[in-house]
């Protein structure tokens, strides 16, 4: 049985008292499949099938069918089910099952496509409605909030940098260099490496 995992002062740990719900690996499953670039939703039958693929080569069919828990001396199962039938291996054939470049999610583009789809195309088009000033209260808010931690972000790396810059200043002389060396780098750069020595 596989044990689902909760919450701990460490971290996560196996629940002991609570099974692995098959919804909720199964969307584990489906999300490996997509990030990977599956074209079909990767299943546990999937699994299973490529199992059984994989005992037919290294088995007896004997074997297999004990395995795979069918009936003894039945082949049927196997056949029909694991085999693919001949549309199949078509089908397969003409495109690839994998691709590293699949979406994985939206793109912007198509979010906003599908959010304009469920409503108003352009904050314009909302003019006087419930929903425009829903908009324009939170945009405020966000506005608000977004000048609030500039400026709070500002101050906080102005405070820093006056706490470390003598810190700095005096860890560069204890470690030779010059403060003129600090301020202005050379900046001539000689074609001869004998006129960089001379100079």
């Amino acid at each position: 049985m596989f044990r689902d995992v909760e919450p701990s002062v460490n971290g996560v740990h196996v629940a002991l008292d609570r099974a692995l719900q098959y919804s909720k690996e199964r969307g584990h499953l489906i999300r490996l499949g997509r990030s990977i670039g599956l074209a079909k939703a990767l299943e546990w039958y999937d699994l299973r099938r490529g199992s059984g693929k994989k005992l037919n080569e290294a088995l007896t069919p004997e074997e297999r069918n004990k395995i795979m828990g069918h009936r003894q001396g039945d082949s049927n199962v196997y056949v029909q089910y694991y085999i693919a039938p001949q549309y199949d291996l078509i089908h397969l054939a003409g495109r690839l099952l994998r691709h590293g470049d699949a979406p994985t999610a939206l793109t912007d583009q198509q979010r906003k496509q599908q959010m304009k789809s469920k409503g108003y195309p352009t904050r314009a088009a909302a003019e006087g409605t419930e929903l425009a000033a829903r908009y324009d209260h939170y945009k405020k808010k966000a506005d608000r909030l977004n000048k609030k931690l500039k400026a709070k972000r500002l101050q906080q790396a102005i405070k820093d940098f006056h706490h470390s810059i003598h810190v700095d200043e005096v860890n560069r002389q204890l470690n030779g260099i010059q403060p003129s060396q600090v301020i202005v780098p050379p900046t001539i750069e000689y074609e001869l490496p004998e006129r960089a020595r001379v100079a």
